[in-house]
């Protein structure tokens, strides 16, 4: 009896009828039962703790478009700088070269044998046509003459960087304040660039900053400007280069190869501020950018740097971007590029 007890608390009889009208029967241990139960329960705090989880993440989705729209822009930034700094060693590689050069030739630093290159032998007799007499008294000569005219032009060069530098400072910085008036003056009219080639139309952001991405990589310096198409939609037009003429636009197209592209003529735009440096738009730019704007930079001939965004071919299109703008803060005019 005792031991029938037993037996039934660790096992389960569990029959089964067939077609046949026979009974099967099967013996389950105890402790499946109580596995099941626990697997059970399990299952069930874990899809509690689960799914409050998801709903966090998915909620949170929008902001990782957005991290990733922000990479974009600092890779398109990054890959911008490094073109940038590899003209600026180039430049820097140029100039003193010329500066070795000149200083060789007006008697400031030592030539290739180790000699100081006289001042009065520039433009004068080769070294080989004297004879070793005339070359021995021209060097005491020239002994004698060193010091004054390394003096003198020395200061004569102190001078000229004094007024060079007068001169530069005389063109400040200016960002575009409310009612300041950017016409340029009689004596000093700016050149026009009202022509652009258009390297493709896009109708998501996504695509357009692939595409300004792809292009910076060979070295271009392209831009992209949101056209609102009514019933056609929004899209995005990707630029680059701005042109005084259709044969200088040509002639870019052609040293780039962009065989697709297609010149547009877009002469106006919002123009942001005129400055002298790039350090001082940089912040401009990057608070530009960080708002959802493409801006871009035009060289004038007097030397100043012109920041815009925008690129319409009527001034219908840019008068809508000038106001987005300023009820950003980005104080701006309509000109003519």
């Amino acid at each position: 009896m005792i031991r029938a007890k037993a037996f039934a608390l660790e096992r389960t009889n569990v029959l089964i009828f067939t077609k046949n009208s026979k009974v099967s029967q099967f013996r389950v241990p105890r402790f499946v039962h109580l596995f099941s139960i626990f697997l059970f329960f399990s299952c069930a705090a874990y899809l509690t703790w689960i799914i409050p989880d998801y709903k966090n993440v998915k909620a949170k989705m929008h902001l990782l478009a957005r991290l990733k729209y922000e990479n974009e822009q600092q890779k398109m930034r990054l890959v911008d700088l490094a073109a940038r700094i590899e003209q600026m060693s180039k430049k820097i590689g140029q100039h003193r070269e010329q500066n070795r050069r000149l200083k060789v030739m007006t008697n400031f630093e030592e030539d290739g044998n180790g000699e100081y290159a006289p001042l009065g032998a520039v433009g004068g007799s080769e070294p080989a046509v004297l004879s070793p007499e005339e070359k021995s008294e021209k060097k005491d000569i020239l002994k004698r003459n060193e010091a004054p005219t390394r003096k003198a032009i020395i200061i004569a060069a102190s001078e000229r960087g004094r007024e060079s530098s007068t001169a530069f400072n005389k063109t400040e910085a200016k960002t575009i304040g409310p009612g300041d008036d950017i016409t340029a003056s009689p004596e000093k009219k700016e050149s026009s660039h009202p022509y652009s080639l258009q390297l493709g139309s896009y109708r998501t952001l996504e695509r357009a900053n692939t595409a300004v991405s792809r292009y910076s990589t060979k070295g271009l310096s392209p831009y992209w400007v949101k056209a609102d198409l009514g019933e056609k939609g929004t899209w995005y037009r990707v630029f680059v280069g701005h042109f005084k003429n259709m044969e200088e636009a040509d002639k870019f197209k052609q040293a780039h190869k962009l065989t697709e592209s297609v010149l547009k003529k877009i002469r106006y735009a919002n123009l942001i501020g005129i400055y002298k440096t790039e350090d001082e738009f940089l912040d401009k730019m990057i608070s530009l950018t960080k708002v959802g704007y493409s801006p871009y930079v035009i060289k004038d001939e007097g030397g100043g740097i012109r920041l815009f965004t925008g690129a319409f071919q009527s001034k219908a299109g840019a008068e809508k971007q000038h106001l987005e703008l300023q009820s950003q803060g980005f104080h701006n005019k309509i000109v003519k590029r």
